[in-house]
């Protein structure tokens, strides 16, 4: 399973550089959490076997949803992650009797300061939003934004990302309706325009 176009990045430029290439693949099923990711994946030749629809939603909790649902189910999975993943899918799928192991594709580490740029602009009062697309991004964002959090109001990427917004005590202003880019766009142009 891929989570993130930076785990199928990271993973296949791994796979490629030593040697082999989308033939490693060959007899295996690939999931994915969303198009993004599934666009990410045609880049090195592949297309995605399983992907949740919008209903289940763009993300570990619909993925897993997804391929709970699946007649025979496909019982051993690879499940790449960053550091910062939650569990959600490997733990869903081995309560389900199935056999998942998670594999650490890259690691995400927190920028602790800002771009001398960026922190111009938000001292002279430029910066309205924030849009937030991890719980890991959000701890860092709140953390590098202290002084101005009351100013910049956060776009959340996700329901797991606005809950852990709230819990910050910097509640989002806008969410994504689904885990896509697009979404994420249109809940900009939502807390603009309101």
């Amino acid at each position: 399973t891929f989570s993130s176009p930076n785990s199928v990045a990271v993973f296949w430029r791994y796979v490629l550089q030593h040697g082999y290439d989308a033939r490693l693949a060959a007899g295996c099923k690939i999931a994915v959490v969303g198009p993004g990711t599934a666009d990410a994946l045609r880049e090195f030749g592949l297309r995605a076997d399983f992907m949740p629809d919008a209903e289940q939603g763009y993300s570990a909790s619909g993925l897993l949803q997804h391929l709970q649902s699946l007649r025979p189910p496909v019982r051993r999975w690879l499940v790449t992650a960053s550091n910062e993943s939650r569990d959600t899918l490997v733990q869903g799928l081995q309560a389900a009797g199935w056999e998942a192991e998670r594999v650490e594709t890259y690691r995400a580490v927190a920028n602790d300061q800002l771009a001398p740029d960026v922190a111009a602009a938000l001292e002279a009062g430029q910066i309205q939003f924030c849009t937030v697309t991890s719980a890991a991004i959000a701890r860092a964002s709140f953390a590098m934004l202290q002084g101005h959090t009351d100013r910049v109001r956060p776009i959340s990427f996700s329901p797991a990302v606005s809950e852990q917004l709230r819990a910050l005590g910097w509640p989002p202003v806008e969410e994504a309706g689904q885990q896509t880019i697009p979404e994420l766009i249109a809940s900009i142009v939502r807390a603009v325009v309101d």
